[in-house]
């Protein structure tokens, strides 16, 4: 915080990824929450290569873009755990090959959040 009439520039991108990585995993909304059992293969690789290689191209820099799971990290879709990078519930239901089961998982996280929340 400046002086009076000075202000803080705004958070970086860089920021919010540091910020986001110090809040408590149960202090996080559900639907950011990476889901343990699920995985990069359960994603619709396909399209998401696609949106991603379109992307890749319209960057003047090809060489500083991300690779594809920190590009999936970016978009909030997911993160890393333990080396392994795993979905949460929103990539799932957007991306998810089968969105049937993943559906009802984050279905039923947030409604447990909702109940939790109530009582």
């Amino acid at each position: 915080m400046g002086a009076p009439g000075q202000f803080d520039p705004p958070a970086t991108q860089a920021d919010l990824l540091r910020l986001n990585e110090r809040r408590p995993e149960h202090s996080q909304p559900f639907d950011l929450r990476p889901i343990a059992a699920a995985t990069l293969q359960d994603l619709n690789l396909t399209l998401l290569r696609a949106k991603y290689e379109a992307e890749r191209v319209e960057d003047l820099d090809e060489e500083t873009f991300p690779g594809l799971e920190q590009w999936l990290t970016q978009r909030q879709l997911g993160r890393p755990v333990t080396g392994t990078w795993r979905p949460n519930p929103a990539a799932l239901l957007l991306f998810g090959v089968c969105g049937c089961s993943w559906g009802e998982t984050a279905i039923g996280l947030w409604r447990s959040k909702r109940m939790a929340s109530r009582g």
